[in-house]
């Protein structure tokens, strides 16, 4: 035997047996008149012994007479024992032929004859060639096994040698939807996972001659409802962005068309749309980003799926700062007036302030967002600025700083006054003030002291005075007026109390005597 592409060739042997006989004549006579003829002898193959399984007969030819038929004895391969055969007298003469067979041991094949003259001494040889009966070569036969998917199965390799040899076995191809194992003749074929069909190896069988002509052992596989399978995968969306899904499954016995899909655990921090054939919509909740994930399970009509996982990847998206517009007073002619920008972010960045416009009506110093306005000297009015916020990324609005500055209050003046009056009469007094900024008349009044020698009445700034009884002289009490943002001055009304006449009176009286 010799494996495919070996560059050894064949050659074919003539293997011989030699059949080496030595007879010789013992010179012992009995009473009858007879010879005794001792036989012995081996058959050997190149000179060695070899095993039983064949009868040697020993003839003269003159008289046809068998001489002596014998097997090989138990004494070693091939070996004859002493035979003493008793044969008339004489046994062989000069110059008779003799004539050695080889038989089968059942005696009914001739398997090869040779002659020698006998020539007057003790013995004759014969040497005789045995030819080794022709090798057929062994029959492999061809096989047919069942399994199912996804189970092994135990294969013996079947093959007859007609000559009883011994076999071995070989495998010429493996097959190719799954693998063997063992030790011919004795194998086992493991179906490769989900196949099912038909699959085929080929072997031969050798009796340590000739191989046989190859043999195909046909495996056939048949199908069992498998699992779908269910297919994890990672998708991105957008912070507030819904995301379509494809889910996907496989099914390894059919179309996967037939398959349909149901989800498992939902996701955390967003929800699901129902599925519509295998597509399935995403919603992140507002605001969130970061990892979220759901599974779903697939099922073919029968089985359902493991279940997999849908990872969703929320990416942030950034959102624009918020630059807070404001509104500020400040006085007129003063200076350093805090301003502090604001600004605000969703996300909780860290802001920087850009100043985008300077106001008109002052100037500014400081750093944003902690600024101080100055406007300039006499400048009353609206004046403005305006800023933006940027959170490292994505600039904010513009936003508007309102600055009004208010003129500076100038305090009303109160009016000094002097009025005249007679002894014991009253007198109508109107205080008076003025307000460079404002009409007169939305002054208000305040009598800060009162008069000595007489009384106040009225409604400020109109008052009457009303001197004490018989009271003559210079009377005075104090006023302030007011613009609504500070007191004037105080101020003096001097009133004079002029005296008259009066009648002198008679005081009645009572005496006693």
């Amino acid at each position: 035997m010799h494996e495919k592409g070996s560059s050894m060739k064949k050659k074919n042997f003539i293997i011989c047996f030699f059949l080496v006989l030595f007879l010789s004549l013992n010179s012992r006579a009995f009473a009858d008149s007879t010879m005794t003829l001792e036989v012995k002898g081996k058959i050997t193959q190149d000179g060695n012994p070899v095993g039983a399984g064949y009868k040697v007969s020993i003839i003269n030819t003159r008289t046809n007479q068998t001489l002596t038929t014998t097997t090989p004895s138990a004494t070693g391969p091939g070996t004859y024992a002493n035979a003493w055969v008793d044969f008339l007298n004489p046994v062989a003469k000069t110059g008779d032929v003799i004539r050695v067979e080889v038989k089968s041991v059942d005696g009914q094949k001739t398997l090869n004859t040779a002659t020698s003259t006998y020539s007057s001494g003790t013995s004759i040889t014969v040497n005789l060639a045995i030819p080794v009966p022709a090798n057929n070569p062994p029959q492999a036969s061809d096989q047919t096994v069942t399994t199912t998917e996804e189970v092994a199965v135990s294969i013996i390799l079947l093959a007859q040698d007609a000559d009883g040899g011994s076999l071995t076995y070989s495998v010429i191809s493996d097959p190719s939807q799954g693998r063997l194992s063992g030790v011919a003749p004795n194998l086992t074929y493991t179906p490769k996972s989900n196949f099912n069909g038909t699959d085929t190896f080929t072997f031969k069988a050798n009796d340590g001659s000739a191989d046989s002509s190859a043999a195909t052992v046909a495996v056939t596989v048949s199908a069992v409802n498998d699992a779908p399978v269910a297919i994890p995968q990672v998708v991105t969306t957008s912070q507030n962005a819904a995301k379509s899904i494809t889910l996907v499954g496989m099914d390894m016995d059919n179309d996967n068309s037939s398959l349909t899909y149901k989800i498992g655990q939902s996701p955390k921090n967003g929800t699901l749309s129902t599925i519509s054939g295998t597509t399935v919509t995403y919603t992140p909740n507002q605001g969130f980003s970061g990892g979220d994930s759901f599974t779903f399970k697939v099922n073919d009509g029968e089985l359902d799926s493991s279940a997999a996982t849908v990872t969703i990847v929320v990416t942030a998206i950034n959102n624009a700062p918020a630059a807070t517009g404001q509104s500020v007073t400040v006085a007129g002619n003063s200076s350093n007036n805090s301003i502090t920008l604001s600004g605000s972010d969703s996300e909780g960045d860290n802001l920087t302030y850009i100043l985008v416009s300077n106001p008109s009506q002052g100037k500014l110093s400081g750093t944003a967002p902690n600024l101080t306005y100055t406007p300039r000297s006499g400048f009353t009015g609206q004046d403005s600025l305006t800023f933006k916020v940027n959170d490292g990324k994505t600039d904010s609005n513009v936003a508007t700083v309102m600055i009004t500055v208010t003129a500076v209050n100038q305090a009303p003046v109160a009016t000094l006054l002097s009025v005249t009056t007679e002894e014991d009469t009253v007198l109508a007094i109107t205080l008076m003030a003025s307000d460079v900024e404002n009409d007169e008349g939305s002054l208000t009044y305040s009598v800060v002291d009162q008069p000595s020698h007489g009384t106040l009445s009225g409604t400020l700034p109109s008052l009457t005075y009303i001197p004490s009884v018989n009271y003559s002289g210079t009377d005075t009490f104090t006023f302030i007026a007011n613009d609504g943002s500070a007191d004037s001055n105080t101020a003096t009304v001097t009133v004079t109390v002029s005296a008259v006449n009066d009648a002198p009176v008679a005081i009645p009286q009572v005496v006693t005597t």
